[in-house]
């Protein structure tokens, strides 16, 4: 009983990461989704707490779901882009890149280990929704999240032991990037722009930090004051309300000093070396990746992936 309850739960988690716009809300692409997702989280606690048994959580359902729903998403939006003069798709998501980080995320999450026996009997299936979703992400034209994508090409190439294939992807690599790079110019500008007064930031208060919300406070005051010294600026011109520096590094950096650096770096990186699941920890590495150059803990998947990495963690260590 408590498993079936769970599983309709985990069901509903899945459906919350990819919720389309509910018109109700001021920030209708993004509180909806977080509002159902943590509601559904916690009656999964909740239940599990009161279970007969600990083991009623399905990690196996948690992922078929979010395949299932993140390639519905991915039909929606390739046709999106298709529809539009090939623009870049964003679904359900406020931007382009949530969109890319969330699918890339669910792919990594679903790299199998079993690739014998049963293992296989599912794959055409997997790879057909694994191609529908690449094809989504690359319509996104998010270049964090391309790169996130030649890493999980990359990690198939080296563990089939396939040299040639993983040079291959080298240079697409960095051939696709430079190419959206230079296709994205104003926004690699822009990124540049808001990095370097971020730095001017971190410089400032090194060690204690600006305190909590200390970027979205300050960051503004200081922009401006900025294009007041230097009216000429080209930076001038793709001035914009900035709530974020585009790295969740620097973000904690500034709100909470080396502390908050150092917390960040050790609650994303750890599970890179300490989750035994293959997917979990292909996913652990994206979100280290994506947090270098945008803000991925604005979506609900990469929390997700984040307690399951955590989760995994000490169950091991408990078998153990």
């Amino acid at each position: 009983r408590y498993f079936c309850i769970n599983s309709l739960f985990t069901v509903i988690i899945a459906l919350a990461c990819f919720l389309p716009e509910v018109g109700l809300f001021v920030d209708g692409d993004i509180l909806p989704k977080w509002y159902l997702f943590g509601l559904s989280l916690c009656a999964i606690v909740i239940l599990y707490g009161t279970g007969s048994h600990k083991d009623v959580f399905d990690l196996h359902i948690m992922k078929l779901s979010l395949i299932a729903v993140a390639s519905l998403v991915s039909i929606w939006a390739i046709a999106e882009s298709a529809f539009n003069g090939w623009i870049a798709a964003r679904g359900p998501f406020d931007n382009p890149a949530g969109l890319a980080m969330s699918l890339s995320c669910v792919l990594a999450l679903n790299m199998n280990n079993d690739r014998t026996g049963s293992g296989r009997k599912n794959n055409w299936l997997q790879s057909v929704l694994a191609t529908i979703m690449t094809f989504a992400v690359i319509a996104s034209q998010s270049r964090c999240s391309i790169v996130a994508l030649m890493l999980i090409a990359a990690t198939i190439a080296i563990q089939h032991k396939r040299r040639f294939l993983w040079a291959v992807l080298v240079a697409l690599l960095v051939s696709g990037t430079i190419g959206l790079s230079a296709k994205k110019s104003a926004s690699t500008f822009g990124r540049a722009f808001i990095l370097q007064q971020t730095w001017g930031m971190v410089a400032e208060h090194p060690l204690k930090g600006w305190g909590a919300s200390g970027f979205e406070r300050c960051y503004m005051l200081r922009q401006a004051s900025f294009f007041e010294r230097h009216p000429d600026s080209p930076a001038a011109m793709l001035a914009d309300d900035i709530h974020h520096p585009l790295c969740e590094y620097l973000l904690w950096w500034v709100d909470y000093g080396v502390a908050g650096l150092l917390a960040i770096i050790i609650l994303l990186f750890y599970p890179v070396f300490e989750v035994q699941e293959k997917g979990l920890r292909i996913a652990s590495i994206q979100i280290c990746w994506f947090a270098a150059v945008s803000y991925p803990l604005h979506y609900p998947v990469i929390w997700l992936a984040f307690i399951l990495s955590w989760g995994t963690i000490i169950r091991q260590g408990d078998k153990s």
